[in-house]
């Protein structure tokens, strides 16, 4: 965990807002004492641990090293347009994207997104291995511990079908490094795409079965989970967990494109019946 933590984050998560006070000197942040001493207490631990995955999710959007890395979007944003079906005519951003030409290892595309995501896992797994340590079957410990996991899952999914052919027909090529630890020497070699599927529906599946639906968007919940787990099991065809899960996942929004009334104005605002105007 980094060695401070953001009080005002952790006054937003655990509802303190009129009774978090920063002692003097303290500035912005926590120290790490201060961190671990919250941790013994159980009521305000899921609290603490929640504040902490914020900092994941910032990872997935703020800007890295380039104009066109901005992280998850960026990532759909050229892999789109490495499709036949997107007619591209912009020359600067995404360019060697488009043109198939971000390929080499040693090229931007391919260094900063391997980068991007291991670092994502990095933070899981420390994540983990600091809030989620001692394996439990209790309801409140697999509510807690699916969140990152299934965070985890999803970036092994993106890595594994930016570094390798899709699943059927290639289960036994060499994958992706399955880091699952935080140990310095836990460096595995690429597992088969056929392992890395199976640890991507491991990490996914608890949120999909003990998640909640999450009023913020931006967070991965029971949908985005089993979302995502359709598309693993669509990947294999195993059209049964598909359904199934693509099921799942459609209970947890509307499907503006089938609504009478719709506008495509990028401006567009819904009216009180959710379609807009």
């Amino acid at each position: 965990m980094n060695k401070y933590i953001s009080t005002l984050a952790l006054c937003s998560i655990l509802g303190l807002a009129t009774g978090c006070k920063l002692e003097a000197g303290s500035g912005q942040y926590i120290s790490q004492e201060r961190h671990n001493e919250m941790l013994g207490d159980e009521d305000v631990k899921p609290g603490i641990a929640k504040a902490a995955l914020a900092k994941t999710y910032v990872m997935f959007q703020e800007y890295n090293t380039s104009h066109d890395d901005g992280g998850l979007k960026a990532f759909h944003l050229f892999t789109d347009l490495m499709c036949e079906d997107v007619a591209y005519t912009n020359t600067s951003w995404f360019k060697f994207d488009y043109q198939i030409g971000n390929s080499e290892a040693n090229y931007r595309r391919t260094r900063t997104m391997w980068r991007l995501f291991y670092k994502i896992v990095s933070n899981i797994n420390l994540y983990l291995e600091t809030y989620y340590k001692e394996v439990s079957t209790d309801s409140a410990y697999l509510k807690g511990s699916a969140e990152p996991l299934a965070i985890r899952g999803i970036v092994f999914f993106h890595l594994v079908n930016m570094y390798q052919h899709t699943y059927k027909g290639h289960e036994s090529l060499p994958g992706i490094p399955l880091v699952l630890t935080t140990s310095p020497t836990d460096k595995p070699a690429r597992a088969t795409v056929e392992d890395t599927y199976k640890q991507i529906i491991k990490d996914l599946t608890p949120m999909a079965t003990y998640g909640q639906e999450t009023a913020d968007k931006t967070d991965v919940d029971k949908f985005v989970a089993a979302a995502y787990l359709a598309k693993v099991y669509a990947q294999m065809e195993d059209w049964a967990n598909c359904e199934k899960f693509a099921a799942i996942a459609k209970m947890g929004g509307n499907d503006m494109i089938s609504e009478p009334g719709r506008s495509w104005a990028i401006k567009a605002q819904p009216t009180s019946s959710g379609v807009p105007m």
